[in-house]
């Protein structure tokens, strides 16, 4: 007679996207070198020996030899004091080596001598934002952009300006940009951003309005201006958007989907259903859009209704994306929340025709199979996953409990053993493993190896009810470690004091020690909760050894009209009306 195994539980710097683009050095680890000595070339004119000397600095600073050209560049500004690119080649030798202060002064030289360069200024710039010296970053950049041939850089200022929370100094950096280069939407967006964050949501509509104005069949645009609306609680004024957009474009997927969205919370169901279709049929509008408005309405399955919507829903979408295994995959999640197993596997099959790559189908589909007691089909399936994910821990688990359910033992030996090997930073999985692994080793008498599978999975969880229960059991059926078994079994009852299962195995460890009269109280208690064929049989054997045969074999013929698992010898305890272990 054994156990039955526990129930398996399956389970800052803001800135737009073309600003601070100038790259900052990374620095490498300096090596110490000997002291180099330059050569002097065979010129008798300083301006020649001093571009000489350039020139070997430049050709040395682009092998990297950054010492050697320090000292050619050194050499050079001594002939030419004035000469800003030796500077800013000193500057960023400097940079490199991570000397901030001095490569910040170099740079700060070179634009003084040559104050028109605009990349002076941009790898000063970028030095002090590395730095998070930002007002200094902007105070170089205001520089820059009075340079007549540097607007561009207004970009950058303006992101430096709205980091610093400058939000009028922002402003007028973006209307100079516009005054400039004309009209940009991602210039109007910040603009709008910075008039929410000044709460002048009357200007940032107007620029909104004003995009539209310009794009009347942008949805974008329409969209971005109702969730204006609708983000600051002008609801009213956000639909009459969506509704006069939606009359003038009808097949706009995206205004469809957000004014059905408020009318199903307004109660205007039909409304609501008609534009529903309008996006789910729509190529415009992405998957991953439709997949998460339907998923929105996963909370309320529990209302038929909305299961239902939910499922027509879905229709619309597999009609519109056949072939996405995302479709499918939503399908297989609504009828698995509705608990509708078996279509959750027939859908959850197609999305992985499509994708095998989604780790939360293979698991769903294991679950669903463990849970219909098809052992050695989650078992296959969980093989078949791990081809997909052979470094998940949670597989190799869910294999070892598929083949430990099927009786395959080696095999889920096998497979636990490699999942406890990647599951090293995962104590839950890993004592779940390791209990699995007392079961199977259990299974096949190797007691010793259980026993310590056992006992490293109570110092992961020392509460762990499977391995509690099982540990306990197994002992008293070999009775062994009968003290180390009752202290497991009363733990475990006193944690879950109506539970039959515990309540029968803290009583058969009491039984193997004895202590008959305690035993039959618990079992007592088991049976008024669940009166299975093992609890009673159990219930017999100790009426038994109090002296109580009449009693016993009224028990044990009961617990053989149970439709639960007895022992191999019930039918000869009942005939012999003796006790037989």
């Amino acid at each position: 007679m054994r156990k039955s195994f526990s129930k398996i539980v399956v389970c800052g710097l803001t800135i737009l996207s073309f600003f601070l683009s100038v790259p900052v050095w990374a620095q490498k680890k300096k090596k110490k070198k000997d002291k180099f000595k330059i050569e002097k070339p065979m010129v008798h004119s300083k301006n020649l020996e001093a571009e000489y000397y350039f020139a070997e600095g430049q050709k040395y600073f682009i092998l990297e030899e950054y010492d050697k050209a320090l000292e050619y560049f050194q050499a050079s500004l001594e002939l030419k004091p004035k000469n800003a690119a030796i500077f800013f080649k000193l500057a960023q030798i400097k940079h490199h080596e991570g000397q901030m202060e001095v490569s910040r002064k170099y740079y700060e030289q070179a634009i003084s001598i040559n104050p028109k360069n605009k990349f002076y200024y941009t790898h000063l710039a970028s030095l002090l934002t590395s730095q998070e010296k930002m007002r200094e970053a902007m105070s170089v950049y205001e520089k820059l952009t009075s340079l007549p041939d540097a607007k561009e850089y207004l970009y950058e200022l303006a992101a430096i300006q709205m980091y610093l929370k400058l939000w009028d100094k922002a402003l007028a950096s973006f209307d100079k940009i516009e005054e400039i280069f004309g009209f940009n939407p991602k210039v109007i967006g910040e603009k709008q951003k910075i008039y929410l964050r000044l709460n002048d949501l009357e200007n940032a509509v107007e620029l909104g309005k004003d995009l539209l104005k310009k794009e009347p069949s942008n949805e974008d645009y329409a969209v971005r201006l109702a969730e204006l609306y609708l983000s600051n609680n002008k609801t009213s004024e956000g639909i009459a958007c969506l509704e006069s957009f939606i009359k003038n474009y009808p097949n706009s997927p995206q205004a469809s989907l957000i004014l059905a969205d408020i009318y199903n919370r307004k109660g205007k169901k039909e409304k609501a259903n008609e534009l529903l279709k309008t996006a789910l049929k729509s190529k415009k509008l992405s998957l991953s859009a439709k997949v998460q408005y339907i998923a929105s309405l996963f909370p309320n399955l529990t209302n038929q209704k909305v299961q239902d919507e939910a499922r027509a829903l879905v229709q619309l979408l597999l009609e519109a994306h056949p072939e996405e295994g995302d479709a499918y995959s939503l399908a297989g999640d609504l009828e698995y929340a509705s608990k509708r197993n078996n279509q959750a596997l027939a859908y959850y099959d197609k999305a992985l025709e499509y994708n095998q790559e989604n780790l939360n189908i293979w698991q769903n589909v294991i679950g669903i199979l463990l849970n219909q007691k098809k052992y050695k089909q989650a078992g296959k399936y969980a093989e078949k996953a791990l081809e997909f994910f052979p470094n998940q821990a949670v597989l190799y688990y869910f294999c070892g409990a598929s083949y430990l359910m099927d009786k395959a033992y080696a095999k889920a030996i096998h497979f636990l053993k490699s999942g406890i090997r990647l599951a090293k930073n995962n104590d839950a999985l890993l004592g779940d493993m390791q209990g699995q692994l007392g079961d199977a080793y259990n299974s096949l008498k190797q007691y010793e190896k259980s026993d310590e599978a056992y006992d490293k999975a109570l110092k992961l969880d020392p509460n762990s009810e499977h391995v509690l229960n099982n540990y306990s059991y197994f002992l008293s059926l070999r009775k062994e470690k009968l003290s180390k078994a009752n202290e497991m079994s009363k733990r475990l009852v006193e944690m879950h004091p109506n539970d039959a299962t515990y309540l029968d195995t803290h009583a058969w460890v009491l039984y193997q020690l004895g202590h008959y009269k305690m035993a039959k109280k618990y079992l007592e208690k088991a049976i008024s909760f669940k009166p299975s064929g093992v609890i009673v049989e159990h219930y017999g054997d100790v009426l038994y050894q109090l002296g109580d045969v009449e009693g016993a074999v009224n028990q044990w013929k009961k617990a053989k009209l149970t439709d639960s698992e007895t022992s191999d010898k019930i039918d000869k305890k009942i005939a012999d009306r003796k006790l037989y272990e």
